[in-house]
């Protein structure tokens, strides 16, 4: 069980927005993680302080394999569910501005914007989420962006099933983008519903019938949340 504790920590995100840390320092004796009603949100410049908290620790260390191979690729944020998320997305490939930073909605950019907006909309907590891509290093540069190849794709494979095999507690994996849903059939997301749709990048978001598809899918995420569903 986790240890009690007297005062929960505060920090100050911005001047008019303050949010919680995690519940103790994860180097207290003490601490372990939280659900989702208690694991608190880390301010941005903080969370490269927390890359190896229990909840993300695992992923943090295939992270690490990565780059011993000598890819550019970003780290997991520890604000998402972790491995105790209940839902999964799969993007294509990290963008340069994701690089020795995060794969994360708070990332600078309209795809990480529009995700988050989707996200609000449909009730998704974002510590029931977490975010990757089925290529997971950037193959894009400042100057020129492109999407994965089928055969990148299909060589990053199992660097897409160890990802996935780490989640305790999934319900719904969604492979946002085509080329995300070419990995589809060579995945096994065990027991957890395999949903896809459109990227949530402008091209996509901005056409009115992606947009609904999108949303719709990430509704039909949510509703597997539900107690009564099984």
């Amino acid at each position: 069980m986790c240890g009690s504790y007297a005062v929960p920590y505060f920090a100050k995100l911005s001047a008019t927005r303050q949010l919680r840390v995690h519940d103790m320092p994860s180097g207290s004796p003490n601490f372990c993680p939280r659900s989702a009603e208690h694991r608190m949100i880390i301010p941005l410049n903080e969370r490269h302080a927390h890359v190896n908290d229990p909840h993300v620790l695992s992923l943090t260390s295939l992270v690490g394999g990565l780059r011993a191979r000598g890819l550019n690729v970003p780290n997991v944020d520890p604000n998402d569910g972790g491995i105790n998320a209940s839902i999964l997305f799969l993007f294509e490939t990290p963008g340069p501005k994701a690089v020795d930073g995060f794969v994360s909605r708070d990332n600078p950019d309209p795809s990480a914007r529009n995700f988050t907006k989707v996200c609000d909309q449909v009730g998704l907590e974002r510590t029931k989420t977490a975010a990757w891509n089925v290529v997971p290093n950037c193959i894009s540069t400042a100057d020129k962006s492109r999407n994965p190849s089928r055969s990148e794709i299909i060589a990053a494979v199992p660097d897409t099933q160890a990802f996935i095999n780490q989640f305790v507690r999934l319900k719904a994996v969604i492979f946002c983008g085509n080329s995300a849903k070419i990995a589809m059939p060579y995945v096994d997301c065990h027991d957890a519903k395999m949903l896809a749709t459109y990227h949530t990048g402008a091209q996509s978001y901005n056409r009115p019938l992606f947009r609904k598809d999108i949303v719709a899918t990430f509704q039909k995420a949510h509703a597997l949340l539900a107690p009564h569903v099984v």
